[in-house]
């Protein structure tokens, strides 16, 4: 009598739906993590760019003078006094090299973010074309067909709270891969700094610490993928192969979600974890 209430055509387009979201989840993430700064924010990262090169580059040479000031003394105490000229040779030459590096820094790093955006890509195409949604309509149609009234207008309830709690989860990832983004973006900009620091016998470990931290976040978006495809895998063998059943099913899927979320929020320690740098 009130089948017109939660007809079948109409739950089945919301289930196609839920489905097709789970799809943009995994390949809209699997597109904008590989995504460097300069893709994102346009001419306005090369003016950026242009700017905190113009303004880091005289403070990090001051610095590397000043550390080469100090290697330069602590050679002379160790030696009590005495001049040794290949040595006081050797330490000017191993500051050139951070000076050389500072000049093409961006560049540097650059490479370390195209290496691990290689590896990103590689693995989002992999797991994006391995992943399968398709829904068996006739098996639905007979399920949902075999809900009693009251049974199918709570499965419309459930899956319109299900469909908005998705697009929340969509944005809480959005916030995870443009944090990541900024962050990445800001290390990038300030490069010239830790450089500096690069051969200096006692700091070396700030460049050290720099490089892990950078191929970190780099490394978090491969990370961030792979989560992305085995959530859409779960859901694959779980809800769309029918073995978590209908009752529930939206549930679960939402349940799915927020584990995804919070292992997306992890990501991050993972991956610095991975690298060694906390």
């Amino acid at each position: 009598m009130f089948d017109w209430i939660a007809p079948v055509d109409y739950l089945i387009s919301l289930l196609q739906e839920l489905v097709n979201e789970i799809e943009t989840i995994a390949a809209g993430l699997s597109e904008q993590i590989t995504r460097s700064p300069a893709d994102m924010f346009g001419t306005v990262w090369q003016t950026t760019m242009k700017i905190c090169s113009t303004a880091l580059m005289p403070l990090a040479i001051c610095i590397v003078g000043f550390l080469l000031c100090s290697e330069l003394y602590n050679l002379y105490c160790k030696n009590n006094g005495k001049l040794d000229i290949e040595l006081i040779c050797v330490t000017a030459i191993k500051f050139i090299l951070p000076f050389l590096l500072m000049t093409h820094v961006y560049d540097f790093v650059n490479v370390i973010f195209q290496l691990f955006g290689n590896v990103t890509t590689w693995i989002g195409k992999g797991i994006v074309n391995s992943y399968s949604a398709n829904l068996d309509i006739t098996a639905l149609t007979d399920s949902i067909s075999k809900m009693g009234t009251f049974a199918r207008i709570g499965m419309w309830l459930e899956l319109v709270i299900i469909k908005w709690g998705f697009r929340l989860m969509w944005i809480m990832a959005q916030i995870i891969v443009f944090g990541r983004l900024f962050h990445m973006a800001l290390l990038w900009l300030f490069a010239p700094i830790p450089c500096a620091t690069a051969l200096h016998s006692e700091h070396s470990q700030i460049f050290k610490n720099y490089i892990k931290t950078f191929a970190a976040l780099a490394l978090q978006g491969a990370l961030i993928v792979v989560c992305c495809g085995l959530y859409a895998g779960l859901v694959s063998t779980g809800f769309i192969d029918g073995s978590i059943g209908m009752q529930y099913g939206g549930w679960i899927l939402l349940l799915y979600s927020v584990i995804l979320i919070f292992t997306l929020f992890r990501t991050e320690k993972i991956a610095k974890r991975l690298l060694n740098t906390f």
